[in-house]
């Protein structure tokens, strides 16, 4: 029988999956139809702030300064993914998007050989990486040479959120910072929102904007507006499901979306994919998700190891304290 904490995942990764595939898709027509990607990014920043404190302001809740001050740590990563991703959508087809993303698990399993205590690499984890790579090398030798620019936009957007998503769960575990869920949704735009301001306005994005916008037509500024509510869901639905999950499953969960994405990308016809790519992107992802099982059956074996040695290092003091001749009950 579900559980309340199983019901709690479940909708929080629906809710993820649904505005994850959405952001994606809304993203793509609003940068194609208003190409002034940190103006765009700070609007729907803009819309975060003001919908967070007007209407999530029951549910406000920030601990203290401290805690604020904290997650301030999320911000570098929080703004340069949006950016880059609004990036390689601007300049790439999604399903460019959707391959290197693929390749997230191997990049924080990158990371995470510098921690204390490496993660083990099993045989099957091993296999799912060359096939990742592999399936990602396909894809791009029968790429286009103008998507080129956009693969490389995709790459450092992959690279980001998986530092996003450590730092981010870091942050979440164990209760290091006292904000609520609305809180952190209005911290992580609040922060971000005058870093992307300054870089559109070094960029010379706003005297650009009278140009754009009366080119827009009705559809158009339902996308961008859509893109602004699917954004807000985005930040909050992220936190949430990070907040009761493991990275790991964060990862399979991501990965388990994307063949939605490839289905819009291939059926909107805005680039045409050979069968090698798409059997390739179906291989990277398909990999990726059996990388995240491996790895979640890798942790549970360590875990289990370390609670042995635990129990077995306590009933040795024990032993030692009691002497030899106490017998155990």
């Amino acid at each position: 029988m579900a559980t309340s904490s199983d019901l709690h995942t479940f909708a929080a990764s629906i809710s993820f999956s649904f505005c994850s595939v959405g952001m994606l898709y809304y993203n793509k027509v609003a940068i194609s139809v208003f190409p002034l990607q940190c103006t765009l990014v700070a609007g729907q920043m803009s819309f975060a702030v003001l919908v967070a404190l007007v209407f999530g302001w029951p549910w406000l809740r920030i601990g203290s300064a401290r805690d604020a001050l904290r997650w301030m740590l999320v911000m570098p990563t929080f703004t340069g993914m949006l950016l880059t991703s609004v990036l390689a959508l601007k300049y790439s087809p999604m399903s460019c998007i959707v391959v290197f993303r693929g390749l997230s698990p191997l990049g924080t399993l990158l990371l995470e050989q510098f921690y204390p205590q490496p993660v083990k690499i099993t045989p099957r984890m091993w296999q799912s990486i060359i096939v990742m790579v592999v399936g990602s090398a396909l894809y791009v030798v029968h790429m286009p040479a103008q998507d080129m620019m956009g693969m490389c936009w995709a790459l450092l957007n992959s690279f980001i959120a998986v530092v996003d998503r450590l730092v981010q769960r870091y942050l979440l575990s164990q209760d290091k910072v006292d904000i609520s869920k609305i809180g952190l949704t209005l911290l992580s735009n609040l922060y971000s929102l005058p870093v992307v301001l300054g870089i559109a306005f070094a960029l010379g994005e706003f005297p650009q904007v009278h140009d754009y916008a009366p080119l827009l037509r009705f559809y158009d500024k339902y996308c961008i507006l859509v893109s602004c509510f699917i954004g807000l869901g985005l930040s909050f639905c992220g936190i949430w499901a990070q907040s009761l999950m493991t990275a790991t499953s964060f990862l399979v969960m991501i990965n388990a979306c994307k063949f939605v994405i490839i289905g819009i990308d291939v059926l909107s016809g805005q680039r045409t994919l050979s069968k090698l790519q798409i059997s390739a992107i179906f291989a990277t992802i398909i990999a990726a998700c059996v990388y995240g099982y491996a790895r979640q059956k890798a942790d549970e074996l360590e875990a289990q190891e370390v609670s042995l040695s635990e129990t077995q290092a306590l009933l040795e003091k024990t032993y030692r304290v009691q002497g030899p001749g106490h017998k155990m009950v």
